[in-house]
């Protein structure tokens, strides 16, 4: 009984020990793409040659607790959340500057995406909506001010950051309810929920999209 248990916590150990691992890695990714040398180099240019320069394949930068994992999908078994490094470097010069003129270098704090996995990790609530007629789900955190997370699933099973809302005044898709307190999920993963809140936030990141729509025009000031 007694190795057994050793045993037992043995593997915890080990278990945590990789989480903590593969969440110090995934935290690297993000300040190695937000560097002063890569915001240097991506500075002046277009959208259009960031991704001709960094590339944008789907990268790891958090993960979901496993305890909201289902809330995401049922079936889904990687946890982890992922990114493209060309929409994220072009996002921080791009989306974050009060004018259309990119974020000057040296005004860009890259650890401030840190508070991507802090707000995952203990969100103040969980939302579900319907992002271009997808299931989203929004996790949402006060950290001074407002920040959410829209997660979706696409098609090859991969849980993608499909927008990122940063430093709000007010709480977004306040209007919805949690979830975890009235949930009514199908085995199919789509609620009973059928409003949407259509004051969508300023800031929005998108993970895989390299053009700014109307949407995101409309909400540039933060």
């Amino acid at each position: 009984m007694l190795l057994r248990t050793l045993f037992d916590n043995r593997v915890s150990e080990t278990m945590e020990e990789k989480c903590l691992h593969e969440r110090s890695v995934m935290e690297a990714r993000l300040l190695e793409w937000l560097s002063v040398d890569n915001l240097n180099r991506a500075y002046g240019k277009t959208r259009e040659q960031i991704f001709e320069m960094f590339g944008n394949d789907l990268q790891p930068i958090a993960y979901i607790p496993n305890e909201y994992l289902a809330l995401v999908d049922p079936n889904i078994e990687d946890e982890k959340i992922y990114c493209g490094k060309a929409y994220f470097i072009d996002h921080a010069l791009r989306n974050h500057a009060k004018t259309d003129i990119q974020t000057p270098v040296e005004a860009i704090d890259a650890r401030q995406y840190l508070h991507i996995q802090a707000v995952l990790d203990e969100p103040d609530s969980i939302k579900e909506t319907f992002v271009d007629g997808k299931r989203t789900i929004v996790f949402i955190k006060k950290i001074g001010r407002y920040y959410a997370e829209l997660t979706q699933v696409e098609t090859c099973g991969k849980i993608v950051l499909h927008k990122s809302y940063f430093n709000q005044k007010k709480e977004p898709y306040a209007k919805l309810d949690d979830i975890r307190s009235c949930l009514t999920l199908s085995e199919g993963g789509t609620s009973s929920i059928s409003r949407v809140d259509i004051s969508t936030p300023a800031i929005s990141l998108e993970s895989r999209d390299n053009v700014i729509t109307s949407a995101d025009k409309d909400n540039a000031s933060t």
